[in-house]
């Protein structure tokens, strides 16, 4: 569980995860920058990579996979919502398991209930899997399928004295 000083951003979190591109911008600077990337030596060479900052939290998201400086922060708002999901606890939400699809845009939702539910069990992965109607085998290959969740759920479970997942 995260410390007292993140309690009162738990509504707006979830406010953050379910806006569009379009309103999450409305709450970050938008740094423009020059990255080398992939691609050789025409990618980037202008201010195309894009540095979402959520000004409340400090938190960061950046891309710079596409040429097109649009794409960039639609992909950077994407990773944005995935680090706040991954870094504050969620609230009790119902019908968990049908928004599950990284597609969906209740997808950083699902993550941070997901999260959140794994540390109340002290990540047993068995529980939350029977909680959220799923078998084990099915919520590891979910966890699985999103690195940066993935590696934040075997860091805690390290922690906690518990061995890595695998698939």
């Amino acid at each position: 569980m995260k410390d007292d000083t993140t309690r009162p951003f738990y509504s707006k979190r979830n406010i953050l995860l379910l806006s569009s591109d379009e309103d999450l911008i409305k709450y970050c600077n938008i740094e423009n920058f020059q990255d080398s990337g992939k691609g050789g030596q025409k990618r980037n060479r202008k201010y195309s990579a894009v540095r979402l900052i959520h000004i409340e939290s400090g938190i960061t998201a950046e891309c710079s996979e596409f040429r097109e400086q649009n794409l960039n922060r639609i992909k950077a708002g994407q990773k944005l919502k995935l680090k706040i999901a991954i870094l504050f606890s969620c609230e009790q939400i119902t019908n968990m398991r049908n928004i599950c699809s990284v597609k969906n845009s209740e997808y950083p939702l699902w993550v941070a209930y997901v999260l959140d539910e794994l540390h109340r069990s002290y990540f047993d992965v068995k529980f939350v899997a029977e909680k959220l109607s799923l078998s084990k085998s099915r919520l590891i290959k979910l966890l699985y399928r999103d690195r940066e969740l993935w590696n934040e759920v075997n860091e805690q479970r390290i922690k906690l004295g518990k061995y890595r997942l695998v698939l």
